[in-house]
């Protein structure tokens, strides 16, 4: 069990793709689009329900971003995108005071939003895919943290919760943490990307162009990726 959890977490960011992928190619089964049964739901127009809905995605998209980008601001990209768990000490500041992994929190906002685009099947296969895998990462990563650091980051284990953030920080929070939001903003910009081919495609009200535009930034963040693991 410990090699497979080893080896999830190792390649992260490859399953990550891999459950993206499957998703999209629910769109080949003939299930219908949400965003027309949302039409069917609301009275609107399918043209409305589609930029309404597309817009929407984009803006959790930018919300999911914003969080990815000061996770990543406070524990460093050197941090976040290693094969190996990197323990020196527990980092609880920013968006760490309130919950422990607000980069995986911030990667399942971002991609069951983008399910939405899809039918049923994909919402299903990206959010149970990724908050499964995700689970397992934490597992993987955690139990190395809890054992290499021990008893601050037992306490940190204890008080702050995994997935659903708290609404007042962690009492032993540290305020002294400067964030690189620059380094931050280049390790994370993918959901921005995201949401751009989503706003595209709403004003163009062509559904393709959310994969010509949107497919960009992914793609770019996945080689930046190679180059620095």
């Amino acid at each position: 069990m410990h090699s497979i959890l080893k080896f999830n977490f190792e390649y992260r960011v490859e399953i990550s793709y891999l459950i993206f992928f499957l998703a999209l190619s629910t769109l080949l089964l003939p299930y219908e689009l949400l965003y027309k049964k949302f039409a069917m739901i609301s009275g609107f127009s399918d043209g409305t329900s589609f930029a309404a809905v597309f817009l929407a995605i984009a803006v959790v998209n930018i919300l999911a971003g914003i969080l990815r980008v000061r996770a990543c601001a406070f524990i460093g990209s050197a941090v976040m995108m290693k094969k190996e768990v990197q323990a020196r000490k527990v980092v609880a500041a920013g968006p760490y005071a309130y919950v422990r992994n607000p980069i995986y929190l911030a990667d399942i906002i971002s991609m069951t939003a983008t399910a939405f685009a899809g039918n049923a099947l994909s919402l299903a296969v990206l959010f149970f895919g990724k908050l499964f895998t995700s689970l397992l990462f934490c597992v993987y990563e955690e139990s190395n943290l809890l054992e290499y650091i021990g008893a601050d980051y037992k306490d940190y284990y204890d008080r702050v919760p995994r997935f659903i953030p708290k609404f007042y920080p962690y009492y032993r929070a540290d305020s002294t943490v400067k964030p690189d939001f620059y380094d931050g903003l280049l390790h994370s910009f993918y959901p921005f990307g995201i949401a751009a081919g989503f706003i595209f495609a709403a004003i163009t009200g062509v559904y393709y162009h959310v994969f010509v535009v949107g497919a960009v930034a992914p793609a770019f963040w996945y080689v930046l990726y190679l180059f620095r693991k």
